[in-house]
């Protein structure tokens, strides 16, 4: 099968330098570092001095939601050894610009390159990492092929969906052989643990699979900007806000209706809908029309005292609008998933999903037994949920906050325990 996927590279080279100019067309690659992309090491706009290139301790996150893991990662095994250097490599163009404001001491970010063999083979002969860090499920061929050779790879914070068990499934050969080049698997939850347990064939010995919890209950609460916090809620004034966070399609019918119902109790209700695909916001603006409510776009202007619902098209905002909301809806609950709800729990106002948690199962029980969310099985419960939400909303603390923090120091002790003997 891995022979197969390298053919198959060689075979589509065309196709894919064509998929590559697209990319650029769509600014979905960053052209000034294409190079990177194919595994040439980059390193023009670090400063001198930053220590060796080889060596590094090597943290890979896919996006925004596991580069916090991996910045969080970063800072304690620098805190734990002072000399240690660390290279950072994500996939997309936004988590590139988000992880470059954020960098700690002593690390590098690259962007990772395309899972192509000499695209690999030149990006672990330039950076030489002494071990590797793979957060939650990047499951790449080449990538683990080719790294495990040169050095331990070790897959933190694991994971695996429902969705995903089931597709890995039928390819479960060469699943327990890719799974084989890690050295270490730590899954978030027993039930991640059993699932990388079962497809990596973990009795014949390698990997280890351990459970020690879900790595971003570490992370803390996002950065806050105060004074973009309060020019919003002078705008807003004291008006209720419901927030549905990262939507799927479908999901803003269910909003615009539960917002219809809503303001017959709660007047002047503002709703906030955060798209998970912005490229979306067209369609959404024509289903918000279809319900007769008004509605701006965050792109294009600000909230006005008409506004009822307020459609967000923007990247990396969504700490500012949980932090001045009074209730927020996780979006991708109702039939894809889910939502990470870590970081709208940490500002302590009540949370509410729908009945398809898969992603994030275990942590999303937690919440619902700390009482700080609430599941619903089906649209009918939605109203009367959110509508008490709103009504306290002057006492949002649900001291989820607290219990994240208590929860996030144990998971991250027992993580670096067991990544201990490849880091010394």
């Amino acid at each position: 099968m891995l022979v197969l996927y390298r053919l198959l590279w060689i075979l589509c080279a065309p196709l894919w330098s064509l998929f590559i100019v697209y990319r650029l067309i769509r600014r979905k690659e960053l052209a000034g570092r294409l190079g990177e992309r194919f595994g040439v090491r980059s390193v023009g706009s670090i400063e001198p001095g930053v220590g060796p290139m080889a060596g590094r301790i090597w943290i890979h996150a896919a996006s925004i939601g596991e580069s916090t893991v991996a910045l969080t990662l970063a800072r304690h095994l620098g805190e734990r050894d002072p000399n240690a250097h660390f290279l950072l490599t994500t996939g997309t163009v936004t988590s590139a610009d988000w992880v470059a404001r954020r960098l700690p001491p002593r690390t590098i970010h690259q962007v990772v390159p395309f899972d192509e063999y000499t695209c690999v083979a030149r990006f672990f002969s330039g950076w030489r990492p002494r071990v590797g860090f793979l957060v939650e499920s990047e499951l790449w061929p080449n990538l683990l092929a080719i790294g495990s050779k040169r050095c331990p790879i070790v897959l933190l914070s694991a994971r695996l969906s429902d969705r995903s068990f089931r597709r890995w499934n039928f390819f479960r050969p060469f699943a327990a052989k890719l799974l084989r080049n890690f050295s270490l698997i730590l899954g978030q939850s027993e039930e991640d643990t059993v699932r990388f347990s079962q497809l990596s064939s973990a009795e014949l010995g390698k990997p280890v699979v351990l459970q020690v919890g879900n790595l971003k209950l570490c992370a803390g609460r996002p950065p806050r900007n105060s004074e973009q916090e309060q020019m919003m809620k002078q705008r807003i004034g004291n008006r209720p806000v419901l927030f549905a966070a990262s939507t799927h399609r479908g999901e803003e019918r269910l909003i615009c209706q539960l917002h219809s119902q809503l303001e017959q109790e709660h007047p002047r209700l503002l709703t906030i809908i955060a798209l998970r695909h912005p490229a979306r916001r067209r369609g959404v603006l024509t289903v918000i029309a279809s319900h007769q409510l008004r509605a701006t776009v965050r792109s294009r202007g600000p909230i006005e005292d008409s506004t009822q619902v307020h459609v967000v098209d923007t990247f990396g905002e969504l700490p500012l609008f949980f932090a001045i909301s009074d209730a927020t809806w996780i979006g991708g609950s109702s039939r894809h998933g889910g939502h990470n709800p870590i970081e709208p729990a940490h500002f302590d106002a009540p949370i509410f999903f729908g009945p398809d948690m898969s992603s994030f199962r275990g942590i999303s029980e937690q919440l619902v037994s700390l009482g700080a969310a609430t599941q619903v099985t089906n649209f009918s419960e939605l109203r009367p949920v959110a509508s008490e939400a709103l009504a306290r909303r002057t006492a949002r603390s649900t001291g989820a906050a607290r219990a994240l923090s208590t929860l996030g120091d144990d998971v991250m002790r027992r993580s670096i325990d067991a990544i201990a003997p490849y880091l010394d």
